[in-house]
């Protein structure tokens, strides 16, 4: 029988806080008793499943280890392992794109349980925190990139096609908000949306606006950015607009198209442009 050379097989070490899980192995060695054997090199804090003579390396099940942090939970060593790979991709071009999005999905959908589509648009990664079973549907776009963050409560749905901005002031969403089709959300001036609120396709909620004085161009004019609060158990109907500075009480029903341009009372009914209030929910 021809014998196998022994040779030494490198393996990439993974490094975690704290440990090295594994150092290196060694190769095929030939034995005339037992045949070829594989043998492996560990230390402290690894999880080897050969050793020599083929046993298991395990500690016994009595023996408590000196690192505690190598046996934490299997959840937390994969979020562990996913954060070390999603810092070193932030540092990569824009063609490593996808594999952020990658990461960042399976993040949340290991910790909390939420469903991120890779073919989300997400810009400032690290500004971004979502609640528990978030939905965050193909096409949308979450912009946090700038100091502004973007913050989702429990059973936040974002539909595809929505477009939410941090801006300077952040975008706050309370649990079991909707946001629908083709929805703008820009927080350049703070936007704070209550629980159960539901928000119509095409809706335009814009915490800024320009100044315009004579003279001057507009768009050579600074905006000014006014903080939106929209309260809980709200409907916003399809294609309405919020402008800066509103604030909309619980209950309240904003009608489609309606352009709101003053604060809305608690479970008012406002329609039309600019909108009014014609009636109250009861």
């Amino acid at each position: 029988m021809r014998a196998i050379p022994s040779k030494i097989l490198p393996l990439r070490k993974i490094k975690r806080s704290g440990t090295t899980c594994l150092s290196r192995t060694s190769g095929l060695e030939n034995n005339a008793t037992n045949g070829p054997q594989v043998r492996f090199s560990f230390v402290a804090g690894a999880s080897p499943s050969l050793a020599k003579g083929g046993r298991s390396a395990l500690p016994h099940r009595g023996h408590r280890p000196r690192d505690e942090r190598c046996h934490s939970s299997g959840v937390e060593h994969h979020l562990n392992r996913i954060d070390d790979c999603h810092s070193q991709l932030s540092q990569k071009p824009i063609y490593m794109k996808t594999f952020r999005n990658i990461i960042f999905s399976l993040k949340h959908r290991i910790s909390n349980g939420s469903r991120v589509s890779i073919g989300v648009y997400i810009k400032g990664f690290e500004n971004i925190r979502l609640g528990r079973n978030c939905k965050i549907h193909d096409s949308s776009s979450l912009d946090a990139s700038r100091k502004g963050r973007i913050e989702f409560g429990q059973r936040v749905t974002i539909n595809r096609y929505a477009d939410l901005k941090g801006g300077a002031g952040g975008v706050k969403l309370g649990d079991g908000v909707e946001i629908n089709n083709q929805t703008v959300i820009d927080g350049t001036g703070g936007i704070e949306i209550g629980n159960d609120t539901l928000i119509g396709p095409g809706a335009r909620i814009i915490s800024y606006q320009h100044e315009h004085a004579a003279g001057k161009l507009i768009r050579l004019q600074p905006t000014v950015g006014k903080s939106i609060k929209i309260g809980s158990g709200v409907w916003i109907g399809a294609n309405a607009v919020i402008l800066a500075g509103i604030t909309i009480g619980d209950g309240a029903v904003i009608g489609a198209g309606a352009v709101v341009t003053k604060d809305i009372p608690p479970n008012a009914i406002a329609v039309g442009v600019p909108a009014r209030v014609k009636s109250y929910r009861t």
